[in-house]
């Protein structure tokens, strides 16, 4: 019985082997049999995938960190109509497409933007009238007025959401100008702000 049990183990030994062998066999030519190389080359090609999705999160952070908030650090006497308002003391500049000495924003990418002007007038005798605009390249897009006040600070402001392409121009300037007009500048008296709301594609 023993001997028989001996015999009979090794016969199954030698079956398992040559199946092992046809199934090795088909798995080589039909199922391709991944190689610990070509383990590491695939290995290697996701590594680059993550690193460049992890590019691609950075860009796009850095393409909606896009905001700036400046003013008018000196007092504008008399300016006259359509003058352009510089404001020149810059407080925040994310993403630099503000530039302080031409006071102009220009947008980096397209996008919808919000954009601000607080502009602020002192005491006068005489009455006046002064209205500021907010432009988009030549385009008046928003305004605010400060008229006839004559015995204290008048602060307005003037507000707009815009739609930008790449290269649009923001600024400001005066439109309408009567009697003696200050803008007056310093401690954050008069101020331009603007911010990305979030990117898009102009068509």
């Amino acid at each position: 019985m023993h001997t028989m049990s001996l015999a009979t183990a090794f016969m199954f030994l030698i079956f398992c082997h040559t199946v092992s062998s046809i199934l090795l066999e088909n798995i080589g030519h039909d199922d391709h049999v991944i190689t610990r190389n070509e383990l590491d080359q695939e290995i290697k090609g996701l590594k680059t995938i993550i690193a460049e999705l992890n590019d691609t999160i950075v860009k796009e952070r850095n393409r909606s960190n896009v905001a700036f908030v400046a003013e008018l650090s000196r007092s504008i006497t008399n300016p006259t109509s359509n003058f352009h308002i510089v404001f020149d003391n810059v407080k925040l500049n994310a993403g630099n497409a503000y530039h302080p000495t031409h006071g102009i924003f220009v947008a980096p990418y397209p996008g919808i933007y919000h954009f601000a002007v607080e502009i602020t007038a002192p005491p006068t005798s005489d009455p006046h009238s002064m209205h500021v605009r907010i432009m988009k390249k030549t385009q008046a897009v928003a305004i605010t007025f400060l008229d006839n006040n004559m015995s204290y600070h008048l602060r307005r402001t003037g507000s707009i959401v815009l739609q930008l392409n790449t290269g649009d121009d923001v600024w400001c300037q005066t439109e309408y100008m009567g009697g003696q007009n200050t803008i007056t500048g310093g401690n954050t008296y008069s101020m331009f702000s603007g911010f990305i709301i979030h990117l898009c594609k102009i068509k």
